[in-house]
């Protein structure tokens, strides 16, 4: 019976624990709540409504403290009145708690980089968040072109049309990028949102979302390999399964391109 009672009280005192993470703090809160980053940011940079730019989305993810230091990756999704002006902008963000001292001023007189560019540097005091461009991946050399909206549909229209004899005609007029999971020199998880010409999809069954992966080292190869067998077996056709399309791997730059499997919940959010 003491061993069940100790048992008990050992996970009485997990759970009060573990409770201390049910509310994320006020600073913190402020950090990644994207419709307060949006205000914040588009008051510091003038320069992104002069150009007829507003930020039609705002994805804030990857939050983590590493030797006491907290980061994320703002990813923002820049809308013009031109279809080709929209871009994809990836800033990383760091989370000062309070108690930290402000980074230090930088010269008002000095000539300073354009949104975004290299050397590009900006403190949101009210959110306490220091900003710079996400630094590219040398391992994963083709995520500029897979977060850029007018490469990435060009790419997969490309890709898809050559690989899957299905989708020989297909014509993508636009697609929104999504990073969906990114573990920086390893791995990246892109979701897009497709549009095709008026009626010219209509009962075809092209993808309103593809996904594209990119790895680093050989890992896509032997992905797509598994796949491609996978979905022409008979295994495919007995139910029970849902199995992600096969689409087009690029050896290239190494990116693998699949279709969509639908969930009503992702594992993360369960676990949330």
């Amino acid at each position: 019976m003491s061993s069940i009672a100790d048992s008990r009280v050992e996970s009485s005192t997990i759970w009060q624990g573990v409770r201390q993470f049910a509310e994320l703090p006020v600073w913190l809160l402020a950090a990644t709540d994207a419709n307060s980053f949006c205000t914040a940011l588009a008051r510091a940079v003038p320069e992104l409504a002069a150009a007829g730019l507003t930020i039609a989305e705002c994805d804030i993810g990857h939050v983590r403290i590493k030797r006491d230091i907290w980061t994320g990756v703002y990813e923002l999704t820049l809308a013009g009145q031109q279809h080709d002006q929209t871009r994809v902008v990836a800033l990383r963000g760091t989370i000062l708690p309070p108690g930290q001292p402000d980074p230090a001023h930088e010269d008002a007189s000095a000539a300073k980089p354009a949104f975004g560019a290299l050397g590009w540097r900006l403190y949101l005091p009210d959110l306490r968040v220091q900003l710079e461009p996400q630094k590219e991946d040398a391992a994963l050399p083709s995520l500029p072109i897979l977060t850029d909206p007018e490469q990435a549909r060009a790419l997969l229209e490309q890709s898809i049309r050559g690989s899957a004899p299905n989708y020989h005609d297909l014509r993508i007029e636009s697609c929104a990028p999504k990073i969906m999971r990114y573990t920086p020199g390893s791995r990246c998880t892109v979701l897009y949102r497709l549009t095709y010409p008026a009626g010219l999809a209509e009962g075809r069954g092209w993808p309103e979302l593809v996904v594209a992966k990119t790895y680093k080292g050989g890992k896509g190869k032997h992905a797509y390999a598994g796949m491609r067998a996978l979905w022409d077996s008979p295994f495919r056709r007995q139910g029970g399964v849902t199995l992600a399309e096969p689409l087009a791997y690029l050896p290239d730059i190494n990116v693998l391109v699949q279709g969509p499997i639908r969930e009503e919940q992702t594992l993360q959010e369960m676990i949330a």
